[in-house]
């Protein structure tokens, strides 16, 4: 089961354990991150929690894939897109 949910201070928050499913409803909330905003956004955190884990094989090729997807957004809105990942998943992204 997991969570992802944004605050008022231009982050989304990522918890839980993530399937492919999951990873896929990230795309909707990046987008939602630059609407309806006085100001332009500039960065944008995808923060992950200390205790989020990647579900399965299917579930790594989304989280790259949603992960390339939130930064071709930040780039189209001229905004930087900013990563906290405990180690386990900073790994995760440099292999395979």
């Amino acid at each position: 089961m997991s969570r992802m949910f944004a605050d008022d201070q231009d982050t989304i928050h990522i918890v839980g354990t993530l399937s492919a499913e999951d990873m896929r409803r990230l795309l909707p909330l990046v987008n939602g991150a630059f609407q309806l905003r006085d100001k332009p956004l500039t960065t944008l955190t995808l923060a992950f929690d200390e205790a989020a884990t990647i579900a399965d094989d299917d579930a790594v090729v989304a989280t790259r894939e949603a992960l390339g997807d939130a930064l071709a957004v930040c780039a189209d809105q001229n905004a930087a897109l900013r990563i906290v990942a405990p180690p386990a998943l900073r790994r995760l992204s440099t292999t395979g």
